[in-house]
């Protein structure tokens, strides 16, 4: 019986499983947001390094007994925690999920920030600390490899006024939209705007309308998962994806949605109540759509100036616990969704690269290429 590793030269299934990548390049990189598996980060990069990641997004950690979001450390604190990370694991940061955007738009030109009212003054300064952490990663030469992309942020469209629609406050979320991305491109980052319940981008139109009036700096963070619990159903999230594939940025997220969101496209949606998500192999949506990115893919990085391998794709494994807003799902969540997307992602024709005992032990590589 032929072992699994002489299997993988043929089958595209063996390679998923050992986390080969595939030999004509159509090839993603696989990264998970951590701190859905706990806040101690030290610990979640070690489970990550583990089953063979080796870059990650972040947004929180513990620092002096609490959870604290990465935007309420000073430069210097998120540096040297992001390079412990860095020595002890060999896992960089390669996405910083920020809260930019995600922010309503008052009547009189005011913004509220998740409860703080802010004039637009106060939160463009808001804006430029947090590149400013950003920046810091970008520069430390201690927490990323040599030749790495720029940071990837993720960040929002705006909340409309109350009572207003998404149509009425286009302009007014425009502006503020417009000048955030303004700002993290002359910073030298990768922004990218996520797909997310009530805001500007929660369809495929909106963000196709933002974009053709921002032009290039407006690039859409792709997750069906956030797709299927705004309404849409499998083949509509599908046709949704596939309308952005033009304005992708150079990563999406990974994770489904499972259960019957309670609206449909449009129409209100309580995102506290939306806590079904899971693993994308259970996902129609995500097995439909997969293939089709497979086959666009060479064509999207050509656009996106990128080579191969380098596109990302982040796990969200909050299934446990939390739902829109994220959660946790300890270890275990990591875990199986890894096992998942190994498989869809086999299956759809897409290859990637999990550490590899040669890694490892790179003095053993003919040790290895014996077997």
């Amino acid at each position: 019986m032929k072992s699994l590793f002489a299997q993988a030269a043929q089958s595209a299934t063996a390679r998923a499983v050992l986390g080969l990548p595939r030999d004509d390049g159509n090839n993603v990189t696989l990264s998970a947001f951590l701190d859905e598996g706990g806040l101690d980060i030290l610990l979640q990069a070690q489970v990550a390094a583990g089953v063979g990641l080796t870059s990650f997004a972040g947004r929180s950690a513990m620092r002096q007994g609490k959870g604290v979001h990465f935007e309420d450390f000073t430069p210097a604190q998120l540096s040297a925690l992001l390079t412990h990370v860095f020595e002890e694991t060999g896992l960089q940061m390669d996405e910083f999920g920020t809260r930019l955007g995600k922010i309503e738009l008052l009547q009189d030109g005011n913004l509220n920030v998740r409860g703080t009212l802010m004039t637009r003054s106060q939160y463009f300064g808001y804006v430029e600390r947090v590149l400013a952490l950003a920046q810091a990663v970008m520069t430390s030469g201690t927490c990323r490899r040599p030749g790495s992309l720029p940071l990837a942020l993720r960040m929002f469209d705006c909340y409309p006024r109350s009572g207003r629609s998404v149509d009425d406050c286009f302009g007014e979320a425009a502006e503020v939209t417009g000048r955030t991305l303004e700002l993290c491109v002359a910073a030298g980052l990768l922004p990218g705007i996520e797909v997310e319940a009530r805001l500007n981008g929660q369809s495929a139109a909106n963000m196709l309308k933002m974009g053709k009036q921002l032009g290039d700096s407006y690039r859409v963070v792709l997750d069906l998962g956030n797709l299927d619990s705004l309404g849409f159903d499998d083949e509509g999230a599908v046709a949704q994806a596939e309308e952005l594939l033009g304005l992708l940025a150079p990563w999406m997220h990974l994770k489904a949605f499972l259960g019957r969101p309670g609206c449909k496209p449009g129409q209100a949606i309580d995102e506290g109540a939306i806590s079904k998500f899971g693993p994308v192999h259970l996902d129609a949506a995500h097995m439909q759509f997969l293939p089709r990115f497979a086959a666009a893919l060479p064509g999207l990085l050509d656009a996106l100036g990128l080579k191969p391998g380098q596109f990302r794709m982040t796990l969200e494994p909050h299934y446990l616990k939390g739902g829109q807003f994220g959660g946790y799902s300890w270890v275990g969540g990591l875990g199986a969704a890894l096992r998942s997307a190994q498989y869809a992602l086999g299956e759809a024709g897409l290859g990637f690269a999990l550490t590899q005992y040669e890694d490892l032990r790179p003095d053993n590589g003919e040790l290895v290429k014996d077997c």
